[in-house]
């Protein structure tokens, strides 16, 4: 973590992926940003697949303290930075870009953020089995973040390619037990599990959750039910885990962890206690 004041010599910050006009990111750092007086403005950097490598050099050429990378390109920044941070290593992907003179760095705030939603779960989580749907940036952070804190974890994804590689990376670093699932998602691979995360944008404004979701019949109140997608905040996952009696977190829960510690490093400064939760709760 970088604890210098680091607000003097930049003015921009960033939140870059495709989509991200329904990103909170803008209003949560621009609300901390304005409560702390440092003038600095976090602006939406929606950019096309075929402009990434042009869009990360031009964060050197502008005056720009760094970026949130939100999906689809958690991973696919890494090769055109110079270094990645022991975080960035463990999760294999990368959600926030530190300018540090000429140097780019990758950095990883959503294995911070994921594991707050466990706050209040912590015997759950030692004892938990997880199902991981999705195999992405953000599903290979919540693997990361796991493994070493379950007894088991399990990825399913549309992508045997990706969950492949996923799984490859961490096998060797831990004693979980860590196995790949066959697409589709089925009933009786959440009733093996006890901890079920959607770590896909399945669910989000746009996306029909019906591509992923069993039968839900088999969820009950042993079951916790976790979704990164934040907006809407009720996702059809998280209705469905409710009324079956499943514990459910949120996906804001995620957002504000990990954007808590993005600002710290962006910034030098931790964010006012509570404000970007606030700024989330109003904004969904």
């Amino acid at each position: 973590m970088k604890n210098q004041d680091q607000t003097n010599t930049n003015l921009l910050l960033g939140i870059l992926g495709n989509p991200v006009s329904h990103s909170l990111s803008p209003k949560m750092h621009q609300a901390a940003l304005d409560a702390l007086g440092i003038s600095m403005q976090y602006l939406y950097l929606p950019v096309s697949s075929n402009h990434l490598a042009m869009a990360v050099s031009g964060i050197r050429a502008f005056p720009l303290r760094g970026v949130n990378v939100t999906i689809p390109y958690k991973q696919a920044v890494m090769p055109h930075l110079d270094r990645l941070d022991a975080t960035a290593q463990e999760a294999n992907a990368v959600n926030v870009i530190l300018k540090e003179g000429e140097c780019l760095s990758g950095y990883n705030t959503d294995i911070a953020g994921f594991m707050a939603g466990f706050s209040n779960h912590s015997e759950a989580l030692a004892s938990g089995r997880v199902l991981v749907v999705g195999a992405g940036g953000a599903a290979a952070a919540i693997v990361a973040g796991l493994m070493r804190r379950v007894q088991a974890v399990s990825v399913v994804a549309r992508d045997v390619g990706k969950a492949r590689n996923l799984l490859s990376m961490t096998k060797a670093n831990t004693h979980c037990q860590i196995a790949e699932l066959p697409w589709p998602v089925t009933s009786a691979m959440i009733a093996n599990h006890t901890i079920i995360v959607n770590a896909t944008p399945i669910g989000m404004h746009g996306f029909s959750v019906k591509k992923w979701l069993p039968d839900t019949a088999v969820l009950g109140p042993n079951h916790i039910c976790y979704d990164t997608v934040y907006t809407p905040q009720h996702t059809p996952f998280l209705i469905a885990a409710q009324a079956h009696g499943a514990q459910c977190i949120y996906g804001k829960t995620m957002l504000v962890g990990q954007g808590e510690v993005a600002f710290e490093y962006f910034t030098g400064q931790r964010p006012p206690e509570g404000l970007m939760r606030t700024v989330l709760d109003a904004s969904l």
